[in-house]
């Protein structure tokens, strides 16, 4: 129907001009807000809901910013609110002749709420919902994307730590699973407190989580890391008026100790942690024998 408004033939563009009372009424009873803009995209009249909408939003009183009306195609737009809120706007235009020049009328459509579902489903896609952490294909994205940049700058490398609770089955088994929920819950803030800024920690399933370390010139860093992730996850968890110790075996991989692929840094990392299930210590991949490619799959 907007359609055949925006783009009428051409008998009743002779008969209703712009400007005239007859399509103004007609423009201003739409539910859809409708917009007349120049080339610059300069407001020169926007009906009824189109001003609703415009309340507190000075773009879109004024002018639409990053919108070319020569496009006729959807294009979206982002026009923030006085308050701070975001509008997320899908808009179409049509070409039309205003007071003898050459405009466009603009329909606006609110896909705020399509949006705002839209990250929430992306988001739980990618969250662990015990945790709120990353889950492990969030992990993974984010380690290919570690890999592929450490083939761009060769001076750069990653490293994953290895993380496994050695006292979890204990505990949900003693105490029943609603305790072990909340232990994993806290361990997951534990492991939080141990990181930089833009470092990773992911729970990737059981009691099981693992660390991406990026922009590493040396394995320096990374045993810091894990040693204060050790003597962190080492004090006791006081929950539900109980202090429970978990405790936790690591195994760590860098980036510039292991050939091939990203998955084969996270399996070697895998590896030294159940070697330090077996130690009782912190085990770095290259203190580990890679798997001999003639022995049978388990």
């Amino acid at each position: 129907m907007h359609e055949r408004i925006l783009k009428p033939s051409v008998p009743l563009q002779r008969r209703v001009r712009v400007g005239e009372d007859p399509w103004r009424d007609l423009v201003e009873s739409l539910p859809d807000p409708v917009l007349v803009v120049d080339r610059a995209g300069l407001v020169l009249f926007a009906n009824r809901a189109a001003r609703e909408l415009g309340e507190g939003r000075t773009a879109l009183k004024e002018r639409l910013v990053e919108f070319d009306p020569e496009v006729s195609s959807a294009q979206e737009l982002e026009l923030g609110a006085d308050d701070g809120s975001v509008l997320h706007l899908e808009a179409r235009s049509s070409p039309l002749r205003w007071q003898s020049d050459r405009a466009w009328a603009v329909v606006l459509r609110n896909v705020t709420r399509r949006k705002v579902l839209a990250e929430r489903m992306r988001v739980a896609a990618e969250t662990d919902d015990l945790t709120g952490l990353p889950n492990r294909s969030s992990f993974l994205q984010r380690l290919h994307a570690a890999d592929r940049r450490r083939r761009r700058e060769p001076t750069t490398c990653y490293g994953v730590i290895f993380v496994d609770l050695d006292r979890f089955k204990a505990i949900n088994d003693r105490y029943g699973h609603a305790t072990g929920d909340l232990v994993l819950g806290e361990v997951g803030k534990r492991l939080r407190r141990c990181l930089r800024d833009g470092d990773l920690v992911a729970r990737i399933g059981g009691d099981e989580f693992v660390v991406l370390l990026e922009d590493l010139c040396d394995d320096a860093l990374a045993q810091r890391v894990a040693e204060r992730i050790r003597a962190e996850l080492d004090q006791p968890l006081r929950l539900a008026g109980l202090a429970l110790r978990v405790e936790a075996s690591l195994g760590v991989a860098l980036s510039s100790q292991v050939s091939g692929e990203p998955n084969d840094v996270l399996d070697a990392a895998d590896r030294a942690m159940y070697r330090s299930k077996q130690t009782g210590k912190v085990v770095y991949a290259k203190e580990v024998a890679p798997p001999d490619p003639s022995d049978p799959a388990p």
